[in-house]
Formats: C-alpha cells, structure tokens, sequence
C-alpha cells in the first residue's frame, strides 16, 4: 500500500497534481469557524462535538 501510495505522489508531481488526490487521501477544507469539506473518504467512524474520525480511501 505504501508503495502505490508513493508512486501515486511521484506520478502527481511529474504530471503537477495535488499529492492528496493523487494518493488517494482525504482532503480538509475549512471556511471560517463554522464549515468544514471532506473529500475522498469511505465513511464516518466516529463523531462528537469535539472530534471526527472518518475512514479513508
């Protein structure tokens, strides 16, 4: 996994991508203090008023 993983990052530089989706991994957008985005995730684990665990790709 880590191999295919590396080799998605060095495929995405020589092609000038982003390594996260490149790679597969989840994205993070914030917009201010109250939105967040995730991208590239299989599903939520857990959640509170504190904290998020998602399942990634």
């Amino acid at each position: 996994m880590v191999d295919f993983i590396s080799s998605g990052i060095r495929l995405g530089q020589m092609c000038d991508l982003s390594r996260d989706v490149v790679a597969g991994l989840p994205v993070i957008s914030m917009l201010g203090d109250c939105e967040v985005f995730i991208e590239n995730y299989r599903g939520i684990l857990e959640y509170s008023s504190e904290y998020l665990k998602v399942l990634r790709r």
